[in-house]
């Protein structure tokens, strides 16, 4: 850049007159140009550096005005998007700047050119910190490329930002999507972390547990598999969904198969919604197990009396 402010002013001024010159058709492509300087100045070029030169010297608003200017002539030029949006960004015109950049942008997603795609939505994530749309994008973008990490890295950037905002469901799922990429990653411990956050903003969301199930058992933590799905079990009945307490019951029973109070449950469930004979095969299970519990003979007795009544009047 130019030290002497009367030489800057005397080169923004030439490049202004050669800009305007170039603006006409017939002077643009003349072939006196070769003859005069050895080559064809270009209207794009030498607009892109008189912005660059006004945006340097923080005349943002003498830059707006060439780089708009150049742009609708260009505006799928890169250097020429970035220069306009950098310029309106810092005058404070950040819908402008990301308009101009998603204008870019898509245009790359047309032509599959990702990696500038992602350098794209990476400027306007830098400007626009806590958008959360532009974000989502970027992240789409890193899983497009195959760049896992990185979208898991935005991933967590956005749950930040969600939960600030107030958005819990979606916070949950931005760690969720985040916690699957760690796994695939192979972190896992930082993933059963991850998923411990999911489950303190929505406790009561059994997907959130089941998924988590199915990652202690790929771990082999049998115990803290079994755990999760004892509390699939409590949030079932709270919510009086009765079938799947019983369905998660028998998860528990297979995951520790000498857990007594899970039988209990499971077996006064079943009987509880009429299902007299399987009852009285769980209380068979746990006389089985416990030979000296009385409570389980006397129980597995009053099923098998329900169980026949109920039998007799089916058969009259």
């Amino acid at each position: 850049m130019l030290r002497n402010r009367g030489a800057l002013d005397a080169y923004v001024a030439a490049l202004r007159a050669s800009i305007t010159v170039l603006a006409v058709s017939d002077v643009a492509t003349s072939p006196l140009w070769n003859a005069l300087i050895s080559e064809t100045p270009s209207y794009e070029e030498l607009s892109l550096d008189l912005g660059d030169l006004l945006r340097e010297s923080n005349d943002l608003a003498g830059a707006i005005e060439v780089l708009r200017a150049v742009h609708e002539v260009a505006p799928l030029n890169a250097k020429i998007c970035r220069s306009l949006a950098d310029a309106q960004a810092r005058n404070g015109m950040l819908a402008a700047a990301l308009a101009v950049l998603d204008g870019l942008a898509l245009h790359y997603r047309n032509t599959s050119n990702l990696d500038e795609m992602a350098v794209t939505l990476r400027q306007m994530s830098e400007m626009a910190p806590t958008n959360i749309k532009v974000k989502a994008r970027l992240i789409d973008t890193y899983l497009q490329r195959g760049f896992v990490a990185e979208a898991r890295a935005e991933l967590l950037r956005r749950a930040e930002l969600e939960e600030r905002s107030g958005l819990i469901h979606e916070t949950a799922i931005s760690l969720e999507r985040a916690a699957d990429l760690g796994w695939s990653l192979g972190d896992h411990e930082e993933t059963f972390k991850l998923y411990d956050q999911i489950i303190a903003l929505e406790p009561e969301k059994v997907g959130h547990r089941h998924a988590l199930v199915t990652l202690y058992l790929q771990d082999t933590r049998v115990a803290e598999a079994a755990r999760h799905q004892r509390a699939i079990v409590d949030i079932s009945l709270r919510e009086e969904r009765q079938h799947e307490a019983i369905a998660a019951l028998h998860q528990v029973i297979g995951l520790t198969p000498d857990d007594l109070t899970a039988y209990y449950q499971l077996a006064e469930l079943l009987g509880s919604i009429g299902e007299y004979g399987q009852a009285e095969r769980v209380y068979r299970r746990i006389q089985f197990l416990s030979p000296d519990d009385a409570i389980a003979q006397a129980k597995a007795t009053s099923m098998a009396s329900l169980r026949e009544e109920t039998e007799r009047k089916a058969a009259r």
